[in-house]
């Protein structure tokens, strides 16, 4: 079957919610709403995620010039237990074809009647893992897909290590046969917001958009992380807002150091920095990219920065490919 020449592309994640409206591939439109399964999480109700689904919707097919989209194809966590459409992890290791040979079609209410098109994330270790396994077990809902878009779209081979800075860091290790066979995750940008938004510290820290980076300050926060832990290195940041000498932008690098520091401290505890070094692929926001690339490049790698565009170029095209090429969307 052919693809469409108008469909939907829709990512749900912890905090967010985006929709696209592409046209013979193309974007023509695209619509963002603060709806994700921290909502579910929080309420113990699927009602804000799919109201923000339902409205994302709206908007991107409200800009289709009068053309009305019949599929939509989906990936991250409206596939979760705290999701719209739940769906079980597939196993690694797990390559494109193996994904697309899982892509689920659900004739989707919340996509309004829409012929839905689902990617399944994947498992890294056993579900019942226990606390012994609980250090090697990971999962994955959307970086999946992202990972082997942006595998296609540069023409790069394995082994790497694939590093998404979101809502949570991913740290995905892709083999040389371009499967995904490993994967570390921590809450890092929810830690970020919740410092920032919700601790002592908010009046002293800047928004979520960092205007200048201080290497000097980005490792002392990485030293006091290192040397006392994370919480007592971000109390350190009330002792200098309160010296005075200090503004909310060098106080961030400080913050940024310091997280990006715990995030290495991971990397490292799961082996993922040893030699042989993969070279890495760093997407994600924008405020966390420079400060990671900066520890990353000091640990002796070799990183490759992807603009905001290239990611949800990434991500489109892995969702394309998995979808357009699975058994679900050919009969």
């Amino acid at each position: 079957m052919q693809p469409p020449r108008l469909f939907l592309a829709i990512d749900s994640g912890t905090t967010n919610t985006r929709v696209w409206l592409l046209r013979d591939g193309e974007v023509v439109a695209r619509a963002d709403v603060l709806a994700g399964v921290r909502d579910t999480a929080r309420t113990g109700s699927v009602a804000t995620l799919r109201d923000g689904v339902r409205a994302a919707i709206r908007q991107a097919a409200s800009q289709a010039g009068g053309e009305t989209p019949t599929v939509a194809l989906a990936a991250g966590m409206i596939t979760s237990g705290l999701g719209l459409v739940e769906l079980p992890h597939l196993p690694a290791p797990v390559g494109l074809k193996d994904l697309a040979q899982a892509v689920e079609r659900v004739d989707f209410a919340d996509a309004g009647g829409l012929a839905a098109y689902f990617v399944r994330g994947v498992r890294i270790g056993d579900v019942r893992c226990g606390l012994a396994g609980a250090p090697q077990t990971d999962i994955i809902r959307g970086e999946e897909t992202e990972v082997f878009g942006a595998l296609d779209m540069l023409s790069l081979p394995g082994p790497l290590l694939y590093i998404h800075l979101g809502s949570h860091t991913k740290a995905i290790r892709v083999d040389r046969r371009g499967r995904i066979t490993g994967g570390v995750t921590t809450l890092t940008g929810e830690l970020d917001h919740v410092v920032r938004t919700h601790t002592i510290l908010s009046s002293a820290l800047p928004p979520e958009r960092m205007e200048r980076f201080d290497d000097e300050l980005l490792l002392a926060g990485a030293h006091w992380t290192e040397k006392y832990g994370l919480p007592r290195a971000l109390f350190l940041i009330r002792i200098l807002e309160q010296s005075g000498e200090y503004d909310p932008q060098q106080l961030g690098n400080i913050v940024a150091g310091a997280l990006a520091s715990a995030d290495m401290h991971a990397l490292r505890g799961h082996g993922l920095l040893r030699a042989p070094r993969a070279p890495v692929i760093l997407s994600g926001r924008p405020r966390f990219q420079a400060a990671w690339s900066r520890f990353l490049e000091r640990e002796g790698l070799s990183v490759t920065v992807l603009s905001p565009e290239e990611t949800e170029r990434a991500f489109l095209t892995g969702l394309q490919r998995i979808v357009f090429t699975s058994p679900a969307f050919s009969q």
